[in-house]
């Protein structure tokens, strides 16, 4: 089942409202995680290999989801070890516009919330 990037933002959403969320990494100074919150950008395990080329985060976010679907094993690491955390990365999460931008802590969020790769692929 395919469901379109609307239903994706839903989803993230509905994950985010009943717990953990992303959080923005930032180097302003004095910044410092919020307590419970591992860190999944490069280069931790659960980093997203895919770059963000030409400034597309759409593409490298696909990439990641096909990346998940091939990878059950990641799957399983997740579930066990990011369940009820928040995950910080350097991604924005919103665009100049107000919009939010999805990324793959995105992706992270909803398996570690226990909803198969089936609910967004």
């Amino acid at each position: 089942m395919s469901i379109t990037i609307t239903q994706l933002h839903d989803l993230v959403a509905e994950v985010e409202a009943s717990g953990p969320r992303r959080v923005q990494r930032c180097r302003t100074a004095g910044w410092r995680m919020p307590p419970n919150t591992v860190y999944v950008g490069r280069p931790s395990r659960f980093a997203n290999p895919f770059p963000i080329t030409g400034g597309n985060a759409k593409v490298a976010v696909a990439y990641f989801r096909n990346h998940l679907a091939a990878r059950p094993d990641l799957a399983a690491d997740i579930r066990a070890q990011l369940v009820g955390r928040n995950l910080a990365c350097w991604c924005a999460r919103f665009d100049t516009a107000g919009l939010r931008v999805l990324c793959h802590a995105d992706m992270l969020l909803v398996v570690a919330k226990g909803w198969g790769l089936h609910d967004f692929i």
